[in-house]
């Protein structure tokens, strides 16, 4: 069945909403949440789960969720398991018209009818899986799954950056730690102690050389050392 006009402006909002969320970059779980308040928006589904690869890529972990009880949502799913991990597995939507009459579905809430499951996919590669479910069976069109791959498709493309986004976050972190670890063996030695790079130029430069030289830090850092000493 076509969508209305009303929906599909709600649709074409939801886009716009998603694809802005790219250009924000929230940290990975708000931005989960608010794909899943997007998509509710214009779907009214009753609960939805969203399960992403795990780093080791072999399982399907909950990222996000709406309506499901906590103790559903603990338990990981591997490739092929249920009708989330069966479409992890193959690569394609699976849209279930009535989930007690399929076989591979994984209980989610006693109420679930139908399901649809759409893979969340970034240049051909499976980032993770959304499941949208109603309490009514036969819910689900071919025109919705449709919508939702698009959806997901600019979700998983956001997720994306967001992870990008932290994990370089982390390494700043890390490399600021390492940092402030390495001036203060620096500083707590009792000899004059400066670094260089590839090309001779000074990056760090310890107390005690500062007492010796009569040059301080920030004088010197970033320097070609040889044009210090002539």
């Amino acid at each position: 069945m076509p969508h209305s006009n009303a929906k599909t402006r709600k649709i074409l909002a939801a886009y716009q909403k998603i694809g802005n969320e790219l250009i924000t970059l929230k940290t990975l779980p708000e931005l989960l949440d608010k794909i899943l308040e997007i998509t509710r928006a214009v779907f009214h589904f009753d609960n939805a789960v969203m399960r992403l690869v795990n780093k080791g890529g072999a399982t399907l972990e909950v990222a996000a969720s709406y309506g499901y009880p906590p103790e559903v949502l603990k338990q990981p799913l591997t490739f092929g398991q249920g009708i989330m991990g069966r479409a992890a597995a193959n690569g394609t939507p699976i849209v279930v018209a009535d989930v007690h009459s399929d076989p591979d579905y994984f209980p989610g809430i006693p109420s679930a009818r139908s399901a649809v499951v759409v893979p969340m996919v970034v240049q051909d590669r499976l980032v993770g899986v959304f499941n949208v479910e109603s309490v009514e069976a036969n819910t689900f069109t071919e025109d919705d799954v449709e919508v939702l791959q698009t959806m997901t498709a600019q979700a998983a493309s956001a997720i994306e950056n967001a992870r990008m986004y932290e994990e370089a976050e982390q390494m700043s972190e890390r490399y600021r730690m390492l940092h402030q670890f390495n001036q203060r063996i620096l500083d707590s030695t009792s000899l004059g102690i400066y670094t260089l790079d590839s090309s001779l130029c000074i990056t760090s430069w310890n107390r005690w050389m500062e007492q010796v030289s009569g040059m301080d830090e920030a004088r010197v850092l970033g320097r070609p050392l040889l044009t210090l000493f002539k």
